[in-house]
């Protein structure tokens, strides 16, 4: 072992042995190995998030505008109605879809309002096991949705496969607002087959 030499003058510094010595300026392989790495993690750290604010910037630029749904149409008896997709008046609606984008809002814009006249498959998984659809909609461009659950208050909705057949004149209440940890569901109060004028 070497011994350590104490400095006896006023511009005389300590001598450490030669492995203290690279240790402590930092020249040892190992050293200058995690040195490197780390400053080529940061440099591709600060790549690959200037790459992705420039993605981002630019990946709404020059992107037509989503589809616009059409409103509701007004029912043979005034009452609010979802424009029917096919010849027999039915109306399909699946989880993500623009059917389910229109039936959401015109069930909203009937609250406490005006009765709406169904007459929809709601293909929508049900919440747990109470005989009722939560139907997911309003998807934006990264994936995200919202769910909402569609509630019978006194009469159960129809069975069909898959899903579930809202049929007649209904009244509707919103319960929640539908964001954070308030759920929105709409409960769906049968008033009839049609909806009187």
């Amino acid at each position: 072992m070497s011994e350590r030499h104490t400095p006896e003058g006023p511009g005389e510094r300590p001598t450490v042995g030669p492995l203290g010595e690279r240790l402590v300026s930092g020249r040892t392989r190992p050293q200058r190995l995690l040195i490197w790495l780390g400053a080529a993690a940061t440099s591709i750290l600060a790549i690959g998030a200037l790459v992705t604010a420039v993605t981002g910037w630019f990946h709404g630029q020059g992107q037509p505008a989503a589809p616009t749904v059409a409103g509701p149409t007004q029912g043979p008896t005034g009452s609010a109605a979802v424009r029917p997709a096919g010849p027999d008046g039915v109306v399909v609606v699946r989880n993500q879809s623009a059917e389910a984008d229109q039936l959401v809002r015109t069930l909203l814009d009937s609250v406490g309002r005006h009765p709406v006249q169904l007459n929809h498959q709601i293909l929508a998984p049900e919440y747990l096991s109470t005989g009722m659809p939560e139907l997911t909609y309003g998807c934006d461009a990264s994936g995200f949705c919202v769910k909402t659950r569609i509630e019978w208050t006194n009469k159960p909705f129809g069975s069909v496969r898959g899903g579930f057949w809202a049929q007649g004149c209904y009244q509707v209440a919103k319960d929640g607002e539908g964001y954070g940890v308030e759920p929105l569901d709409l409960e769906l109060t049968h008033q009839g087959p049609v909806c009187p004028s």
